[in-house]
């Protein structure tokens, strides 16, 4: 049996976020029970932080609700709610972008090469402008399908490890990233649990795509669920770990997983 849940790092696009784009009122309040019974809230996504914070303020929440308690950024950065906004865990933060920083120029050049091999097949693609990659620190294409996406990771996993690159490519629906190796949700939310003090056993992860998988796959400890619109890839994950899989997509999903564990009426 699992011990009680006392951490939720919660993923945003295709789990949190319903299609329209926002977090159901009725999430966002039994999210607010979970925080009341000391179960802090955690929003773990792959999008900037101005994003996430657009997405907070569409969906009702305010600085007054005292949650989510943190929020983790691009999958590497860390802030935690202060008394006028979220504040950056610098440390940390500094050291990650900067790991990303020094391996972009590389990065940009293997999925350059991996945008020629998908081309070479058919397989439509468009990269990012160059700026918009210097600025996140990250090279990203985005794929015209998953199976092209799916692909165009296959490669690059192959070639990351034929060669030995610092690297790793990870994908989130039909966008594929690459960027340092060993940094990711998972493990930046390992640094983030032990700021907090909390127990990886303790900590209950929510996701539905390939950049969620460090969070829910048993390398750090934490329990794992998912929703009913997950990939079945993810499905098959959190299965075999016996966690939770709703019946419900999105949000509805995420509140019926809240009710099964405990967190939430």
């Amino acid at each position: 049996m699992n011990p009680p849940v006392k951490l939720l790092a919660l993923d945003l696009d295709g789990t949190l976020l319903d299609p329209g784009g926002i977090i159901l009122d009725e999430v966002r309040a039994a999210l607010g029970v979970a925080a009341q019974r000391g179960i802090a809230v955690v929003i773990a996504t792959g999008r900037p932080l101005k994003d996430t914070l657009g997405f907070l303020a569409k969906s009702r929440f305010a600085l007054a609700d005292g949650f989510p308690h943190a929020l983790i950024i691009e999958g590497r950065e860390i802030f935690l709610l202060g008394k006028s906004g979220y504040e950056p865990m610098r440390e940390w933060n500094e050291a990650s972008v900067g790991r990303c920083q020094a391996v972009l120029p590389m990065a940009q050049g293997l999925l350059a090469e991996a945008c020629a091999w998908c081309a070479g097949r058919g397989l439509g693609h468009k990269r990012v402008p160059p700026e918009v990659e210097t600025a996140r620190k990250v090279a990203v294409a985005f794929f015209e399908t998953v199976a092209g996406a799916e692909a165009a990771l296959g490669w690059l996993r192959g070639e990351i490890a034929q060669r030995g690159a610092p690297l790793q490519a990870g994908r989130n629906v039909h966008v594929i990233g690459v960027g340092p190796d060993a940094l990711g949700k998972g493990i930046t939310l390992r640094r983030l649990i032990e700021r907090l003090g909390v127990e990886p056993s303790s900590v209950l992860a929510i996701g539905d795509t390939q950049n969620d998988e460090d969070m829910l796959d048993g390398g750090y400890g934490y329990q794992c669920g998912t929703t009913a619109n997950a990939e079945e890839a993810i499905k098959a994950l959190v299965r075999g770990r016996g966690g939770p899989i709703a019946s419900l997509p999105y949000g509805r999903g995420v509140l019926e997983i809240l009710k099964a564990t405990g967190c939430s009426a």
